[in-house]
């Protein structure tokens, strides 16, 4: 009997050591566990991870939807627009084309003032109130800020505020007002170009001033040709 317990004691002693030496070792129960929680870990990551792919995608095939239709808003801007009507030939008078007189002002101060039309002392043409911008009126002031230009009548020198009535039929002025005047027409043209909502006057439009102010500008003195220094208002036709 004695043995028979002393055997038995061995053998529950090595059973314990052998459950000892198990869960400390690496291959625990605990270690098992933390491994297989380890394992799963990541799988569980990947969702946020999937998720926040999924929602930059999402938002880049938006942005992308988005842009095209602003370009192609923007194209229909730039392209889909009135122009005035061209009426070919010139003024026996002036040499000056006929698109730049008889239009929708009349064809004297008085008609335009009667029609409640505005003055441009950039463009030098009497236009209705809605072919004029708040850019252009802008241009008026940067255009003849800090300038001396001469603006002659039959000797007499107009001042300022008679300029901007555009009560006259033509004045003289220098070969520097009619450069800066091409710029600030081209100015025009550019902004008309970009944005449809504007509109466009047969004068600003017509490709018979750009010639000109390109010839002059260039050196050629053929650019003179058609009205010199001698700067005659215009009533052109607005779409």
């Amino acid at each position: 009997m004695d043995r028979l317990r002393e055997s038995a004691l061995f053998t529950k002693a090595k059973s314990s050591k052998q459950e000892y030496a198990q869960i400390d070792g690496n291959d625990s129960e605990e270690a098992v566990l933390y491994q297989a929680t380890s394992a799963a870990q990541p799988r569980w990551r990947l969702i946020p991870l999937i998720s926040s792919f999924l929602l930059g995608a999402l938002t880049v095939v938006l942005a992308l939807g988005l842009w095209q239709i602003i370009i192609a808003n923007n194209h229909n801007k730039r392209t889909n627009r009135p122009f005035p009507e061209m009426r070919e030939g010139a003024d026996e008078k002036t040499g000056l084309p006929l698109s730049w007189s008889h239009g929708d002002c009349g064809n004297s101060p008085a008609d335009a003032q009667a029609l409640g039309c505005r003055y441009s002392i950039v463009l030098h043409s009497w236009l209705p109130q809605d072919c004029l911008t708040d850019d252009d009126m802008e241009d008026e002031k940067l255009m003849y800020d800090g300038r001396n230009w001469p603006y002659e009548i039959n000797g007499r020198n107009l001042t300022m505020d008679e300029l901007h009535l555009g009560d006259y039929d033509h004045f003289t002025t220098t070969f520097d007002w009619h450069v800066v005047h091409c710029m600030y027409v081209w100015k025009r043209i550019h902004r008309a170009a970009l944005d449809a909502s504007r509109k466009i006057d047969s004068y600003t439009a017509n490709f018979h001033h750009t010639n000109h102010c390109v010839k002059m500008i260039g050196g050629d003195p053929g650019g003179m040709k058609d009205s010199g220094t001698k700067i005659f208002v215009k009533y052109p036709i607005c779409a």
